[in-house]
């Protein structure tokens, strides 16, 4: 919709209180908003990956700290369900970006 006025929020925005405050203010008016982060473009291309690539990273082992999964069992089920995601320990970053996934080669650093 050309003419909708969506709120948009830009995640990257240093000032964590003004973002929850957009955040806040676009739910209250709207009840959602548009995401803005150019970090979005780059895990696009993670999920566009080829399966082949994708699958060296799904596991079903809930304790790994990186993993890629999905609400089906990809081992033996043909029927791939849409709802894949990728589990990434954050804090301290410095100790979990080198277990991040390589491809695509922007993701460890965006």
């Amino acid at each position: 919709v050309p003419d909708a006025d969506i709120p948009v929020v830009d995640l990257a925005n240093p000032d964590r209180a003004a973002v929850v405050a957009q955040i806040g203010a676009a739910c209250s008016s709207h009840g959602f908003f548009q995401v803005m982060l150019a970090a979005m473009a780059v895990a696009h291309d993670f999920f566009r990956l080829s399966p082949e690539e994708k699958a060296k990273l799904y596991s079903d082992d809930p304790a790994k700290k990186m993993r890629l999964s999905t609400s089906f069992n990809v081992r033996k089920e043909t029927v791939h369900n849409w709802r894949d995601y990728l589990r990434l320990h954050c804090h301290p970053l410095e100790q979990f970006v080198p277990e991040w996934p390589a491809n695509p080669p922007p993701f460890r650093y965006s």
